[in-house]
């Protein structure tokens, strides 16, 4: 699916393992003989702006010297000790603790994206019929390719 995506948002960590399956997903993604979606990258559950960025170098880094590619970072979504008190509320963080570090990241996440779509020359929409489920989305999807 992420092949057929015009613009994919990469969500990762600062944990070895998230850095290294984002890497592979990229190197996947990263096939010569096909055109590359866009990648935007967002640093999830970092401890500051300087730990986002020393992530996101690491992983663009590596882009450039192997996959020949470069990445773009649009947000760092902070480690806030408010987003685990909304969870165990069951509450959305946003509702629950709006003016909270990390509510003004996805705030600030929720902006660019909308930048992002609005950017777009024509964002293709897949209605599936509720009855038929996840096959009548395979179907829509061979469909549109085929046409």
């Amino acid at each position: 699916f992420a092949r057929s995506a015009h613009q994919i948002l990469l969500v990762t960590t600062s944990d070895p393992t998230a850095i290294t399956d984002a890497y592979a997903l990229l190197k996947v993604l990263s096939n010569k003989d096909e055109e590359t979606p866009d990648v935007k990258v967002v640093v999830n559950m970092v401890k500051n702006k300087a730990d986002a960025e020393g992530v996101f170098n690491k992983l663009n880094l590596v882009c450039e010297k192997f996959l020949d590619r470069s990445l773009e970072v649009i947000e760092f979504i902070p480690d806030d000790p408010s987003l685990e008190k909304a969870v165990r509320k069951q509450k959305p963080v946003y509702l629950e603790f709006p003016r909270s570090e990390v509510s003004n990241a996805f705030k600030k996440l929720g902006t660019k994206i909308e930048k992002l779509l609005k950017n777009e020359d024509e964002i293709e929409v897949v209605k599936v019929p509720s009855k038929k489920g996840i096959l009548a989305l395979f179907a829509g999807l061979g469909k549109k390719n085929n046409e």
